[in-house]
């Protein structure tokens, strides 16, 4: 019985040892890429939270890319309050733009202070919300949700771009309104990371 155990604990062990999360984030790395389902955002706000408890002198490095389109509200929502946490956590963060960052998942970018925000040289930003089409059999209440959501997190993007890059109010409305690449350049001439890497 406790020799079944034993090899179990260590077999879970291993696993835990050989898992890129936990090698990245012993290199005082978190990874957050392409989708935040509910097991990933757990994931992410406990190492956030070691990190701040354990008061590392080192940055917390956050590497970003959202190159695919989020499957539901609740991968907004759960972007919201990581940004959320990382801004009221009070760390020494540095944030990378590894590709492409699309829509709210871009405002991740941010939680980093200034001079602490870095993006790759091929790296692109859009900010404009790359939602799934509503579908037409949705009932009315349902997608008056939706757009409430959706209308919150789309203002919620438009003020901390404009409160935190150099952006006016015009550019910051054409931006999140329309669909506009910016590569590392524009992204480092509009203030919204620090320096081009690699």
């Amino acid at each position: 019985g406790n020799s079944f155990i034993h090899k179990k604990v260590k077999i879970f062990k291993n696993y835990i040892n050989n898992d890129p999360a936990t090698i990245l984030f012993s290199k005082k790395i978190i990874y957050i890429g392409n989708s935040i389902d509910y097991f990933s955002y757990e994931i992410i706000v406990s190492q956030i939270l070691h990190f701040k408890l354990f008061r590392f002198k080192q940055d917390l490095n956050l590497f970003l890319n959202f190159s695919n389109d989020f499957n539901d509200n609740f991968e907004e929502m759960h972007t919201i309050n990581l940004y959320c946490l990382l801004n009221i956590a009070n760390m020494q963060i540095s944030t990378v733009n590894l590709g492409l960052l699309k829509g709210i998942f871009s405002l991740l970018l941010l939680s980093a202070s200034q001079r602490k925000r870095f993006g790759c040289y091929n790296s692109q930003i859009i900010l404009h919300p790359y939602g799934k089409t509503i579908g037409m059999n949705q009932n009315s209440n349902e997608l008056e949700k939706i757009w409430k959501y959706r209308s919150f997190s789309n203002n919620y993007l438009f003020l901390q771009y404009f409160m935190k890059t150099k952006l006016n109010i015009i550019q910051t409305y054409n931006l999140t309104d329309r669909n506009i690449f910016l590569n590392s350049k524009d992204s480092l001439n509009f203030g919204i990371i620090d320096k081009i890497i690699i």
